[in-house]
């Protein structure tokens, strides 16, 4: 057996005890050297060795401190609340202590929590620090940054003479001291097994806040990268190896007329067909290699909605994520608008009559008709926002609420529709009908 749980050995620490706090010559080779180092950091710091006795954190400086501790506290009681169902009932009880020093945590059997706090003020709030409490486990594990078991005799203060206790302090990602976990118990319950308990426990909570600093770190850059994806001025798509799509920025919602739980998850060619790509598989081909500001003509819809396709031009640029070992993970796909503004195709399921406004009632998407004389200005008509094709004469007063509706809403969409109480879906039916391009309107 390790001589440190022979009752001889305990016995001779008691002699050399009381001849050191006495300064007198004793024989200290019997002793373990981290205990004497400990001793004598007592003694310097004029640990009183008969008196146990210390002031409590009130309760303001207690709650702050436990505030400051919160994340800590939720990380370390789990470990806590394992450990102590296995030395149930046993008579011992778990603490957690700070860097400080201060017990911010305990669990324990009844009894023994009891006699700690009436006999030695071992209670949350307590300090165990070597210049307060004189070598004790929790103490001077901190203090040596290790792991640490002391029984009985080698304790400096006399009344924690009567515990056994074993600590193992944990750490910060950064090598920091964080604090520590102890098992405290009647010197007369010695078991090396609890040395062992407490130092896997330690190890683990090391481990878990390394862990949580790592995702803390994925998070903030995960933020940043969707602060800057949607900061961007042209519309980004990332879909993954299946075609699902992980992220979709607020330009290209915009852009597509489409609604972000209609996109996410989804496989991107539900809802976006690329010219001259007659399924999906060609459409992903298409997307296989590495693509800059090709023209094409992308159609968007919602196939579940039966709403008609909207086909736009847009140069593309297709660029691809890759994992820690070069392999695609993902595709980012890029549509940017042409210079000289976008303008929607004419497309054969489209018709007059569907996209006549006065014609909508039946469809509740109708706006209110302007009072007399608050058409459309003869300067807006001559700005060339739209193309001068001919116009048949019933379809002047409408073209004239959209132009009049873009140019309020500075070429938003979204708010334009609002001003004549329509859809989004039906404000770019009328687009797509009069030749319209609200691009010009987001420049000025």
């Amino acid at each position: 057996m390790n001589r440190t749980y022979d009752k001889d050995y305990q016995k001779n620490l008691r002699l050399a005890w009381e001849k050191f706090i006495s300064c007198e010559a004793f024989d200290s080779s019997s002793i373990r050297p981290e205990i004497l180092d400990s001793w004598k950091r007592s003694r310097t710091a004029e640990v009183n060795p008969h008196d146990s006795r210390q002031i409590l954190l009130d309760s303001e400086s207690l709650n702050i401190k436990i505030n400051l501790s919160l994340g800590l506290l939720e990380t370390v009681r789990p470990y806590m609340d394992q450990l102590f169902s296995i030395v149930k009932d046993s008579g011992f009880f778990i603490t957690f202590c700070d860097k400080d020093g201060f017990i911010l945590d305990l669990i324990g059997d009844r009894e023994m929590i009891e006699y700690g706090r009436a006999h030695t003020s071992l209670a949350v709030g307590a300090n165990r620090l070597e210049r307060v409490a004189g070598t004790n486990a929790i103490g001077t594990s901190l203090a040596l940054k290790q792991p640490l078991q002391i029984w009985g005799e080698e304790h400096y203060i006399e009344q924690y003479k009567d515990y056994v206790c074993s600590s193992a302090p944990f750490f910060a990602p950064d090598g920091n001291l964080m604090g520590c976990v102890a098992i405290t118990g009647k010197s007369c319950d010695v078991h090396p097994h609890t040395l062992g308990m407490v130092i896997s426990a330690a190890g683990s909570i090391t481990k878990e806040l390394a862990v949580k600093q790592a995702y803390k770190g994925l998070e903030l850059i995960s933020a940043q990268r969707n602060s800057i994806i949607e900061a961007l001025p042209f519309g980004l798509i990332l879909f993954n190896t299946d075609g699902r799509v992980v992220q979709i920025n607020a330009a290209a919602l915009e852009m597509f007329s489409l609604q972000y739980e209609q996109v996410i998850g989804k496989n991107l060619f539900d809802f976006m067909v690329l010219e001259n790509c007659a399924c999906s598989e060609e459409q992903m081909a298409f997307l296989q290699e590495k693509i800059y500001d090709k023209e094409v003509s992308v159609s968007f819809s919602d196939s579940r909605s039966g709403a008609l396709p909207q086909t736009l031009k847009f140069k593309i640029s297709v660029n691809f994520t890759k994992d820690s070992e070069g392999r695609i993970s993902g595709t980012i796909l890029c549509f940017h608008r042409p210079k000289s503004g976008i303008s929607p195709i004419h497309t054969e399921n489209s018709s007059d009559t569907d996209c006549h406004l006065s014609s909508e009632k039946e469809h509740s998407d109708v706006f209110p008709q302007p009072p007399c004389g608050k058409g459309p200005t003869a300067g807006q008509a001559s700005q060339g926002f739209a193309s001068n094709l001919p116009v048949p004469e019933k379809d002047h007063q409408d073209r004239g609420l959209i132009l009049d509706s873009l140019e309020k809403s500075s070429g938003n969409v979204t708010e334009a529709a609002k001003l004549l109480g329509i859809s989004r879906r039906t404000f770019y039916r009328k687009l797509n009908k009069y030749h319209i391009s609200s691009e010009p309107y987001r420049n000025r």
